[in-house]
């Protein structure tokens, strides 16, 4: 799945050279992403002009529920009602502006999601500042896709850390020796 592979002009299109290429230089549309999601991710920590970051933003909803799980709920809820409120505004120009709207709704709803992420997080307990949290949050924005990566990954690494496992009769079970194992074990 992440092998590399010919691209028309015959070039390698691995994935990995997309981010780092072979002297320490980053290059590519991924180390772009991956700056644009650390440039948004500290501004959600930090706040921007007139918006908290998500300390202050996790504490005012603590403050103002009994629990933690209600003042997440909450939280989501008013985060939700944020989203659509940024989507509706930034379609209201039409295809006039979509090529404005659609990278400031990105933009946008990015922010506000890597910020409910953070308060989400610190409101459990975590530290928002930590390198794990952080990339547990650029995870969480990436989804379903992001199960698959990990689980993969999982995957690999379980393939590389146990021995090969014949189907021989001398080495194990075969279907036909557990059947009869079965039926011993139930005779007896």
């Amino acid at each position: 799945m992440y092998s590399s592979s010919a691209s028309a002009g015959g070039e390698s299109t691995d994935w990995r050279r997309a981010v780092v290429s072979g002297d320490g230089e980053t290059e590519g549309p991924v180390q772009k992403l991956l700056q644009c999601l650390e440039w948004v991710y500290e501004g959600a920590l930090n706040g921007i002009p007139g918006v908290d970051g998500v300390e202050d933003l996790a504490q005012s909803y603590s403050a103002k529920h009994r629990c933690a799980d209600d003042a997440i709920d909450s939280l989501v809820s008013w985060q939700i009602a944020k989203a659509s409120t940024a989507g509706f505004i930034t379609g209201i120009g039409g295809i006039l502006t979509l090529p404005v709207a659609i990278p400031a709704n990105l933009a946008g709803v990015l922010y506000i999601q890597i910020r409910m992420i953070g308060a989400i997080a610190h409101l459990r307990g975590y530290d928002v500042r930590s390198d794990q949290v952080r990339t547990l949050a650029f995870a969480c924005l990436a989804g379903s896709a992001a199960l698959d990566i990990l689980k993969d990954l999982g995957i690999n690494i379980g393939a590389q850390l146990t021995p090969p496992v014949s189907p021989s009769p001398e080495r194990g079970f075969t279907y036909d020796r557990a059947r009869r194992e079965a039926a011993t074990m139930n005779a007896g």
